[in-house]
């Protein structure tokens, strides 16, 4: 065979050919050069080149997650030989547990120096107190650079994995049910054995990842995923408030047992569901409504943030104004869509529940009292409560004596799931005013009217429900010379948070307003001109004459006509039929009819509405809202209606 000719030519006696491929036989031989010329060829003396090495992977075969702080797994990348440059091998993670949550990896890269045969990487694994199972992490081999053209070794794993030790003595569980609400979702489960409700606590795990796309895919929600405040162990249903209708929701509920190690037990299954968009005119991306009331002297729109938008007028930075609000250190109030005008504030319950007050969402402004404010005033505030609201969570508060005469807008106990609204400034007397029953799904516009000489006026959605005489007239006995009138009523203003400060606001509060006079009838049915027109009552109906219903409910204040929403059916008996899966009161039911520009200009009294030319025997179903120029306010979710016509 012929032999190449290496140039230039070598010299002294010894020669390094690089370059070379690994394995295979290289063949040589010597001629000695000088000016003479060119010697006989020496000896043939063959070689062969070494391998290129070759890369393998090994670790850790198990770690007990434990409790806390973090246990290391060492994985080692083993080259086959000693390289004469350094070895990097890329790793990628896979497997069932999840990357940050369950566990770090020190590097994705392996490098091996020059001379050695190993390198390592640290799997760090995070210890929890949550039951689930064991878990894995896999890492691979994606890539090798350097080290004499090493390679992976065909295809190269190691799999570490973290085994539980975690033992719950509470019972396998699940959440029963979830049910939509607007811009909310209602879950409900039923509590496992051994689970002491007295201490033991629950917290939903909550994502808007679909389970393909999460990681590791198809994993289940957990832990490591979102969290609500902690829910009281004698629950057994949470409301999830402001959600995004085009979203779906997916929930998994955890059970904390505090009186073993506070292990954590997750629910056997995950639940998803996707909220309703509001029944009312969609106003989220309307401006602040420009009030230049001369008298406003706090005016909350909480479109976006916790800002007085009133008027500064003669006041200045140095009497306080404007009085913004903050939001209690670890509270959480986020803001939605809601039927009153523009975005709303969500308060979102009772906080950490660790026995200390003040603890759970609220605003304040500790600079606003007395002095600001004259004997005349009004407070005007739409809500919508959850339905797992606390008894005697507020709206607003003036202070936090809980005796008085600080003053508060709260529920009462005397309906479920939510009481009746009501104020009242003494814990005893006959000083509180009453409004309605609250109804979940409702928006409520709540006004209270004081006067000079200590009368009060209670209007709820423009009608005047409740009053009062000497209504600030704070006193251990009706007898004592101390019980006369005291302005001491306002010391600082606190928004979704009562006097005492224990009762927390779970819902939506809108369109905070303080006024330094007393507002008249005419006055309040005004500040509709502002809003959307709040819910319709008494919805009725009449089917006594053959081929009509008659429908009948009281007139809203401030409204322009009323919109009513009808479908027909061929069984009676049915619930929430008319529904809307669209924003602006829209559906994808073709069944639902729209009738507009109805009892228009019908703001006092009875209205009505004849529906007639109907087929005997079929069943009609309605529902309503009253309109103004802001648009279609909220429609009411208890008032659906239904008759068969003769």
């Amino acid at each position: 065979s012929s032999f190449n000719t290496i140039s230039p030519a070598v010299p002294g006696t010894t020669y390094t050919h690089t370059g070379r491929n690994p394995a295979t036989i290289y063949h040589y031989k010597v001629a000695a050069n000088n000016s003479a010329g060119t010697s006989d060829n020496s000896t043939v003396v063959s070689a062969t080149t070494l391998s290129a090495p070759v890369v393998t992977l090994s670790g850790t075969a198990s770690v007990n997650e434990g409790n806390s702080g973090t246990t290391n797994a060492t994985v080692t990348a083993s080259l086959s030989r000693t390289a004469s440059v350094d070895t990097t091998v890329t790793l990628t993670a896979s497997g069932t547990a999840t990357a940050s949550a369950d566990y770090t990896l020190s590097s994705s890269t392996i490098t091996i120096s020059a001379g050695n045969t190993t390198g390592t990487t640290t799997v760090g694994v995070f210890g929890d107190n949550t039951t689930e199972d064991n878990e894995t992490v896999i890492l691979n081999i994606t890539g090798v650079s350097g080290g004499d053209s090493a390679s992976e070794s065909g295809v190269q794993n190691a799999t570490v994995t973290i085994i539980d030790d975690d033992i719950s003595l509470l019972g396998d569980f699940n959440i029963d049910n979830i049910t939509q609400d607007f811009n909310r979702l209602s879950l409900g489960w039923g509590a496992p054995s051994n689970f002491d409700n007295s201490s033991d606590t629950y917290t939903f795990y909550w994502t808007t990842v679909a389970p393909s796309s999460r990681v590791p895919a198809n994993r289940l929600v957990d832990a490591s995923d979102n969290a609500t405040p902690i829910i009281l162990g004698t629950k057994s249903m949470y409301v999830h408030g402001t959600l995004d209708s085009t979203k779906t929701y997916y929930y998994r509920l955890g059970a904390r047992d505090t009186s073993n190690g506070n292990i954590l037990k997750l629910s056997t299954n995950e639940v998803s569901g996707s909220p309703l968009p509001v029944e009312c005119t969609s106003t989220a991306s309307s401006s602040t409504i420009n009030d230049t009331d001369p008298d406003l002297l706090i005016y909350y729109p909480l479109n976006s943030d916790l800002l007085d938008k009133s008027a500064q007028g003669s006041r200045s930075s140095s009497d306080g104004w404007p009085f913004n609000i903050s939001s209690n250190a670890g509270g959480s109030i986020s803001f939605g869509e809601g039927c009153a005008y523009g975005n709303s504030a969500y308060f979102d319950g009772s906080g950490q529940l660790d026995g200390s007050r003040y603890n759970g969402s609220f605003g304040y402004n500790d600079n606003f009292s007395n002095s600001d404010i004259p004997d005349n005033w009004t407070i005007s505030v739409w809500l919508n409560p959850d339905g797992d609201l606390e008894k005697f969570s507020s709206v607003i508060s003036t202070g936090d004596d809980n005796d008085g005469p600080n003053l508060q807008i709260d529920v009462d106990d005397q309906y479920e799931p939510v009481g009746r609204i009501r104020a009242f400034n003494s814990i005893s007397g006959d000083n509180k005013v009453h409004g309605p029953r609250l109804y979940i799904g409702n928006w409520y516009h709540a006004v209270l009217v004081h006067e000079a000489d200590d009368d009060i006026f209670f209007y709820v959605n423009g009608r005047l429900r409740d009053s009062s005489t000497g209504w600030l007239k704070v006193c251990n006995s009706s007898s004592s010379p101390t019980c006369s009138p005291t302005r001491n009523q306002w010391d600082r203003i606190k928004i979704g948070l009562n006097r005492h400060g224990d009762n927390n606001w779970k819902g939506f509060i809108d369109e905070v307003k303080i006024f330094g006079r007393s507002l008249s009838a005419t006055e309040i049915e005004a500040l509709y001109q502002k809003t959307l027109p709040p819910i319709v009552e008494d919805l009725s109906l009449d089917n006594s004459t053959s081929g009509q219903i008659q429908l009948q409910w009281s007139a809203v204040p401030g409204s322009t006509s009323y919109t009513i929403y009808k479908v027909e059916q061929s069984l009676g008996g049915l619930t929430d039929v008319i529904t809307f899966d669209q924003n602006n009161l829209n559906s994808s039911s073709a069944s639902l009819q729209t009738i507009t520009n109805v009892a228009s200009g019908c703001v006092s009294g009875t209205c009505s509405y004849t529906d007639a030319s109907l087929i005997t025997n079929k069943w009609y179903y309605y529902r309503i809202a009253a309109v103004n120029g802001r648009g279609t306010g909220n429609v009411a979710p208890a008032a659906e209606v239904s008759a068969r016509a003769n």
